[in-house]
């Protein structure tokens, strides 16, 4: 692709060449001459000097625009930059002009022979080509400002969303530990060995939990076997916590946020009374774009602290909406309670 605010040595060559090419049949068409095959020898000549004349213009364009890009901004400084580019486009091309027509003059004096009508038209028409040179060039480095002050909004609106991501993951993880503490705290006063046990099996629970704390995503297929280890480590305190899965193949593969399940699970503790009586089921399944957590109900006789109970959830509200439109699904019977989470693809 061609960088238009600084193109190649060979394109600026290039472009000068074709013009210069081109000039005299327009030249010669613009002032009502007819163009013949005998002046052959003096097109080739005119095409050169006419090419070396815009190779300047475009030179001496680019050159300007380095020096002043820098210092001088258009954003910043408009009419002072205004003020400064007109006249040196007059010159550029003025000069261009003149050294070009010098050259043909002193090569074909006969045939170029030009009054001060003729000097005047190119002169004119030099002038009017660099002031489409500087255009073109000014609109290019607008354009170049544009693209990177778009490149630098994005790169600051992604490190805004990783600053946010990460604070919302680090208020997962020290709750996370709190808990898993005060259950290792009721087992030491029950079974010791059963409590070094749970201890180990925490450290590896946890070392998933610190893997992952980074991580914007993480496959299904590791989240849920991180709710394995989580519900092996919650029934050892609770018991009666009974698990089934129904997962296609192609969900394990998709993507959600880290601790998604271990939060919706740590909810479902957190307001049931488990018993032997009444067990705590959860069914975690799949749909085409959803993973679905379902639990059945025993609400406690004292409800738990409000304050705590709607952390977890918003917690995966707020990580949700980084990601998509979609909202996650709440539903709530006398019997049951189901979180619908949408299943997201990994960034290409």
């Amino acid at each position: 692709m061609i960088n238009l605010l600084y193109p190649s040595w060979l394109w600026r060559m290039t472009i000068a060449a074709c013009i210069g090419l081109f000039s005299y049949p327009v030249i010669m068409l613009i002032r009502g001459y007819t163009i013949e095959l005998t002046t052959g020898y003096y097109y080739a000549g005119f095409s050169l000097y006419a090419a070396c004349a815009h190779a300047w213009m475009i030179e001496w364009h680019l050159f300007k625009n380095r020096r002043l890009r820098n210092k001088l901004s258009w954003l910043d400084h408009t009419w002072l930059r205004f003020l400064i580019e007109l006249p040196l486009a007059f010159l550029i091309g003025a000069t261009g002009v003149f050294i070009g027509l010098s050259a043909l003059m002193l090569s074909f004096f006969e045939a170029y022979n030009l009054s001060l009508t003729l000097w005047s038209f190119y002169l004119t028409l030099g002038i009017l080509m660099s002031l489409v040179y500087s255009a073109f060039f000014h609109v290019a480095e607008l354009l170049h400002a544009w693209q990177s002050a778009k490149v630098r909004a994005a790169e600051m609106e992604q490190a805004s969303v990783r600053a946010q991501m990460a604070a919302l993951q680090n208020q997962v993880s020290p709750h996370f530990l709190f808990n898993s503490l005060n259950m290792a705290h009721a087992l030491i006063d029950r079974d010791t060995e059963e409590a070094k046990s749970f201890i180990d099996q925490l450290a590896e629970v946890y070392r998933y939990v610190l893997k992952n704390r980074q991580e914007e995503l993480v496959s299904v297929q590791e989240e849920i076997e991180f709710a394995r280890h989580y519900l092996a480590l919650a029934q050892m305190r609770f018991q009666y916590i009974l698990i089934k899965e129904s997962v296609s193949p192609d969900a394990l593969q998709r993507a959600i946020p880290p601790v998604t399940l271990q939060i919706l699970i740590e909810n479902a503790l957190h307001h049931n009374a488990i018993t032997h009586e009444h067990p705590l089921h959860l069914y975690i399944e799949s749909t085409d774009n959803s993973l679905i957590l379902r639990n059945t109900r025993n609400p406690r006789l004292h409800a738990p602290d409000h304050s705590h109970a709607g952390t977890g959830l918003n917690n995966i509200r707020q990580r949700y909406l980084f990601f998509t439109e979609r909202a996650i699904q709440i539903n709530q019977t006398d019997a049951m309670f189901s979180v619908t989470i949408p299943l997201l693809e990994f960034p290409a």
